[in-house]
This record gives structure tokens, sequence and C-alpha cells, in this order.
């Protein structure tokens, strides 16, 4: 589609592919911007409805993590959805084979697990979390996509309605969501919840830590197997440079038993913050200890005072673990 207009939005170039649909970089010719454009791959009336029920969903959503649906559109047989062009590209493709520094996988930990916050708090579970599912700004904001496969039905121990699982297969009887990604509940056709998405960040917080995910095999079957019955290897024996309770928070959220892990993501995001606050703080003791020897000839007062800095600086910054990579 490459060089076509539909409706008055001309397309430029491809921008990806995924199991809905195809994503185009478009110029919205009315309001003279940049938009992506998700044309869907079949015109059924099944994906028709799951096009709509995405755009629904996420359109009530209003989050600086979360792309912004603008409107849907259909030309012929041709439905799409119109949503915010983000520059950047997908988290699962700038994770390097031996993982991220610790910080910056805090910060799109952090940024994920905002976005869920807000999309629960809206009654809506995303059910699909995984790294192609987040686009980085160039500025390094992460942000959510692909609110496809969310349900609406009522939480027993809540008195609000939640859009989250009422089965495990869509009508043509294919798995929703992604093995390797899905709690275990999700995969055995149980009833899912915030805490589905919970156990998906946790699979992409071991994803960006680890350098893969958490379970592995050589089939979708394999790969659920192993999430139903194999725990994954410790953080710890991977890198030495994992904060424990960095590692705790990552394994709660993998808690197969739903009851085990945390109930909402934004206790995900204050434990992070508090193991990286600790991390923080033993770097900064050795960076002012560095600071002071390389600074031995200088009176003691001042060394005093750049010791002071050095932690002050950690504890001001907008990340704990020193200075925030991003600028929006």
């Amino acid at each position: 589609m490459t060089g076509t207009t539909i409706r008055h939005y001309a397309i430029d170039s491809r921008l990806g592919e995924g199991g809905m649909g195809t994503v185009y970089r478009a110029r919205d010719t009315r309001l003279k911007r940049t938009v992506a454009i998700k044309v869907l791959s079949a015109s059924d009336p099944d994906s028709v409805r799951r096009l709509l029920h995405e755009a629904q969903a996420a359109s009530a959503l209003n989050h600086p993590n979360i792309v912004t649906i603008h409107t849907v559109e259909q030309q012929g047989d041709i439905a799409f959805i119109v949503m915010e062009h983000v520059d950047g590209d997908s988290l699962d493709k700038l994770i390097p084979p031996e993982g991220l520094t610790i910080d910056r996988a805090v910060d799109y930990s952090r940024d994920i697990a905002d976005a869920l916050a807000a999309a629960h708090a809206q009654g809506i579970v995303h059910r699909d979390v995984k790294p192609a599912n987040v686009i980085v700004t160039r500025a390094g904001r992460a942000k959510v996509l692909d609110f496809g496969i969310a349900r609406k039905a009522p939480l027993p121990d809540a008195q609000t309605q939640m859009l989250t699982l009422d089965s495990t297969l869509n009508a043509d009887g294919r798995l929703v969501g992604t093995p390797g990604y899905l709690a275990p509940e999700q995969m055995t056709g149980g009833p899912g919840d915030p805490r589905s998405d919970l156990f998906g960040l946790g699979a992409l917080m071991y994803h960006l830590l680890a350098g893969h995910p958490p379970f592995e095999g050589d089939t979708a079957w394999s790969v659920m197997n192993a999430t139903l019955r194999q725990e994954p290897v410790s953080l710890a024996a991977l890198r030495s440079d994992i904060p424990a309770q960095l590692e705790r928070i990552v394994s709660r959220c993998l808690d197969k038993d739903p009851a085990r892990r945390y109930g909402f993501s934004r206790r995900v995001v204050t434990g992070a913050r508090r193991a990286a606050t600790r991390a923080c703080g033993a770097g900064a003791a050795i960076g002012a200890f560095r600071v002071a020897a390389d600074h031995r000839r200088r009176s003691r007062p001042r060394a005093r005072r750049h010791r002071r800095v050095g932690v002050a600086a950690c504890s001001r910054g907008a990340h704990p673990l020193g200075a925030r990579h991003r600028d929006a």
C-alpha cells in the first residue's frame, strides 16, 4: 500500500506487521501531521470487531506511556486504526544478548508499569504485555500499544468491571496472546485480571535484564509447558549486578499463583524504585569515596562537600540510579 492514499491519509512506508494487520507511516493531509495506520490483514467480521475493540479500549486511555488512538476509519473493505506516530523502535529490538543496564531496564519497566496502572484504573487488562508491544521514543520514553485482545468480565474481589480474558482462544481457535509472556491462568483458559498483566510485566522485566525471556522452547507448546511447570533461571545466576530486591520483584511477578503476585502494577513501580534507590546509594558511596581519593590533596571539608553532592545528585535525579537518560 506504500505510495497510495486511503481517505485523506497518504501512506509513506511500512513500519511493521503483527497478527492483526500491518502498520504504516502515513501523512494526514487534512491536519498536516504524521500518523501511524494499522490496516487490518483480513476484512472478516471478527477481525473488524477486534480492530474496533482495540480502538475503543485504547482510546479511553490518555497517558504519556500509552500510544494515543486518534480514530477508526474504513474505506470500502479496508478497515484501519489511525494512531499517534511514535518515532522510535520496538523494545524487543533494543535488548542486547547480555541484557540492558539496570537503570535502563528499571526505567522502561517503570514506564510500562505506569501505563498498565492507568489501563487497570480504567478497567482495561492488556493481556499481551511483551517487548514487541512497547515502542521506545528517541527520547527514551516507553509507550505501550496494541490493546486488541482485551475482554470485559467482573473481578470476584472488586466492585469494578475489568476488561480481561474470557477465553484463551479466539473464534478461530487460535491462541490469544504470546507464549512466554502469557500467565499460566491464561494458558489454561481461566479468568484473567490485572495480575495476569503483572506476570507479563515480570516476564518482560526478566527479558530486559537477562537478554532473553524467562521461558523458552523450540515450539509454542514447549514454551507454554515451561511456563506451567518450570521456574526460570535466577537473574542473580545470570549477572552479578542484580539488586536482590529487584530480583524478588521479578520473581513475585512471575509466581504461577496469581494470589501471590502483586495486586497492582503501581506496587511493582514502588518496589523497583526502592531497589534502584538502594543500588544507587551503594553506587553513590563508592563514587564519593573515589571523588575523595582523587581530591585527597584538597581540604577535608571540600572532600566532605563532594560526598554530599554525590549522594544528593542521586536522590534528586528523576531516575534513582542516576541521571534520567531521556529528555521527555
